[in-house]
């Protein structure tokens, strides 16, 4: 499968006011496919929605290139980022529909706003592309005059989709977007997104702390730990046969999966992202496999598309 992004040494470092920089993203590297729905997972704090926010160009990156359709974006200042032609091919579909939903605006609004500003339509063409982005995601036609107030959750989540979709774009990137939601509500808006993405060809970075749902949408997964890659690969792979520690803590603590207790708790204190040890292993000092090795080597991601994970002393496959 050709790549639509390719992440290479990407970083992201926030200077903080008492000193030091807190390392949010740091030299991060994978490949997303034409058509392909990746999961990026990891804590609260992984830097996950910051890898999020710069391919979406919202915010730029300290170091490294976003590659997408061949070009770098990294090069295009954020501000600058809303008038160019990409703009349109990657599209961002929020957590919390109330936050990113205008108050004063109605769902045709909404949906419209994108259409007239990335794409200049406007009368008759622009309500025939609201309503039909509307179609797509299953929003009556009678809800398109409302405002966010008088909308449930799973429809004002209905108007974000409708509104990302509607310029035809390559990439949705789509950070928690049904974690507001009832679990009944999530389901079937999971369902949409896994229908829209087959129907419209596109490709997804869909952003959760929720495993359950990644395995439910994704063909590949990303985990992540303080700014790094710990392990990536197919699924299903990395489900049932993890090969980092953390992964299989993470995949551990997942409610039904049987597994609680078979391997090795977590303990200790989490390395601090501030200005941390370039040579240490992020993850050292919770591993229960750690080693000297760990302390004065930083481990990096070692394989493929079929499996790769970043550890000098990885669990055996299962």
């Amino acid at each position: 499968m050709s790549a639509l992004l390719r992440i290479e040494s990407l970083s992201k470092h926030f200077g903080l006011r008492g000193g030091g920089r807190l390392h949010a993203v740091d030299g991060v590297n994978f490949e997303l496919a034409h058509g392909e729905a990746l999961g990026l997972v990891g804590e609260s704090g992984c830097g996950k929605s910051t890898l999020a926010q710069l391919i979406a160009r919202l915010i730029d990156p300290g170091a490294g290139r976003i590659l997408f359709e061949g070009r770098d974006l990294a090069a295009i200042p954020a501000e600058r980022f809303a008038q160019v032609p990409d703009r349109a091919r990657i599209q961002m579909v929020f957590q919390d529909a109330d936050e990113s939903l205008n108050p004063r605006h109605t769902a045709f609004d909404a949906i419209a706003d994108p259409l007239e500003r990335l794409k200049g339509l406007a009368g008759t063409e622009l309500r025939l592309r609201v309503a039909h982005a509307a179609e797509l995601v299953n929003l009556p036609g009678e809800l398109l005059g409302r405002f966010p107030h008088q909308l449930s959750g799973g429809q004002k989540a209905r108007v974000g989709i409708a509104r990302a979709i509607a310029v035809e774009p390559a990439l949705v990137i789509l950070d928690e977007p049904t974690s507001a939601l009832d679990v009944s509500i999530q389901a079937m808006i999971l369902k949409l997104l896994d229908r829209l993405r087959r129907e419209l060809g596109l490709s997804y970075l869909f952003v959760s702390h929720d495993l359950a749902v990644v395995r439910m949408l994704c063909e590949r997964v990303m985990v992540m730990y303080l700014g790094r890659c710990m392990e990536a690969g197919p699924t299903a792979a990395v489900f049932d046969r993890p090969r980092h520690p953390y992964t299989a803590a993470l995949i551990d603590a997942i409610p039904g999966t049987g597994r609680r207790g078979a391997r090795p708790r977590l303990e200790g204190e989490p390395v601090s992202p501030v200005d941390p040890d370039p040579r240490r292993c992020r993850f050292h000092g919770r591993c229960p496999r750690g080693e000297q090795r760990c302390r004065e080597i930083m481990p990096e991601l070692d394989g493929g598309r079929s499996g790769a994970v970043a550890c000098h002393f990885p669990l055996a496959p299962a």
